[in-house]
């Protein structure tokens, strides 16, 4: 079958939409999707559909791993697939720009993020992005705005933890991230 100008063939296990058009929001892959039995990967990288669009097709269908490109800040860009951001020291005259709060949670669609430095980010208010990082093994949000830790209360994986010179004020949260071995919060109290 033909699908916004590509061929595919039932039977593929893998769909390659990378920098296709879209205008559909993706309506036609997914009426098609329920008849690929052995589809493991959708690949929709700078295809034009919205982020939450995406999600949508992403979580009808949990066995398949789809596939797109998020931006946030003035020039950060990463797939969903990624497993490490390293967006660090964001401002004025900085390489990406500034990071803004509804910047950051674009990062929420990243969802096997192992290593994030988003450290030096001090126009970050908030980073409940994180929450949907279960995977979540080193964090480095220092030097940021945010004070609230629940969001981390969901990466029972993490393990390092550079959280100091931010707003926080309680420790509460990270009592469900057993394998926590590293902690700065220096200069938080």
């Amino acid at each position: 079958f033909e699908i916004y100008g590509k061929t595919f063939n039932l039977n593929d296990t893998s769909v390659d939409l990378w920098n296709t058009p879209v205008d559909d929001d993706g309506a036609l892959l997914m009426a098609m999707m329920p008849f690929m039995p052995n589809l493991r990967t959708v690949d929709m990288d700078s295809c034009g559909v919205e982020n939450e669009k995406m999600a949508v097709i992403r979580d009808a269908f949990p066995d398949v791993d789809v596939i797109w490109r998020i931006y946030f800040g003035a020039a950060y860009s990463v797939r969903t697939d990624v497993t490490r951001i390293l967006a660090s020291n964001s401002g004025p005259g900085a390489p990406g720009g500034i990071i803004t709060a509804e910047d950051a949670q674009q990062l929420k669609y990243c969802t096997k993020v192992t290593l994030l430095d988003m450290g030096h980010t001090e126009s970050m208010p908030d980073i409940s992005f994180v929450q949907y990082m279960p995977d979540l093994e080193v964090a480095i949000l220092a030097m940021a705005t945010w004070c609230d830790a629940t969001p981390l209360s969901y990466c029972g994986k993490l393990e390092y933890a550079e959280l100091q010179t931010s707003g926080l004020s309680d420790l509460t949260p990270l009592a469900n991230c057993k394998n926590l071995r590293h902690l700065n919060i220096c200069h938080d109290f």
